[in-house]
């Protein structure tokens, strides 16, 4: 089933490549409406690599030994390329690519850990950072965040020592509190907990090297 899968997500990413390379050499004779309805239907297809990011993160959570060493071969590369050029991704992309590397640092087996550990804490640093220079405060920004703040907690249980970059999650928890998101009420907390929870996760794996303000 996830060799299944992975084909299929790969095939989504090259029909979308190809989609937007056509775009590209016809959109000086589009209309504003043809615009709008061809990005409409390159997020209605960008939905299967969420739907199979969740089946992903089931078999991580439920079989890990089992399905971690397929999920390093096909499914990796494929989120990666979602996060290599963040400047010009949307935010609904980002969200799904580090979705998934959530699940794998979370739920993963040793060895798919180490496989994405060395350059995985970067990402979630420079997408938190886009969010902040960023005006946006909308539903997708706060999804974002949330994301990338949950990520970092899971980070601070499977970095150790100096290698975990606490004054910058340290700065990101304070970010959060801070910042006003303009979503439904109740939304914003969301956030607020999942900062929360990260920095019950900095204080127990690395207490010991957090400023004294911070822990008391």
């Amino acid at each position: 089933m996830l060799d299944l899968l992975s084909k299929v997500v790969e095939t989504v990413q090259l029909d979308k490549k190809e989609r937007l390379s056509q775009f590209e050499s016809k959109k000086r004779k589009m209309t504003e409406e043809d615009i709008e309805e061809f990005f409409e239907d390159v997020e209605r297809i960008d939905k299967v690599p969420a739907y199979v990011m969740e089946i992903t993160g089931v078999c991580l959570r439920t079989v890990p030994q089992v399905c971690s060493d397929n999920i390093l071969t096909n499914f990796v590369p494929l989120y990666a390329k979602q996060l290599e050029n963040v400047a010009n991704s949307k935010s609904y992309e980002i969200n799904q690519a580090l979705c998934f590397f959530c699940d794998c640092l979370e739920h993963g087996s040793p060895s798919l850990l180490s496989a994405i550990l060395p350059q995985l804490p970067s990402k979630y640093f420079e997408v938190f950072a886009k969010q902040k220079s960023s005006q946006d405060r909308d539903e997708e920004a706060r999804d974002l965040v949330q994301t990338c703040i949950f990520g970092m907690g899971v980070l601070a249980t499977k970095v150790q020592g100096d290698a975990f970059p606490s004054g910058q999650v340290m700065e990101a928890i304070k970010w959060v509190y801070d910042m006003e998101f303009k979503t439904e009420k109740g939304l914003r907390a969301e956030c607020c907990e999942n900062a929360t929870s990260t920095l019950a996760k900095c204080v127990y794996f690395h207490g010991a090297a957090l400023p004294a303000d911070i822990v008391n």
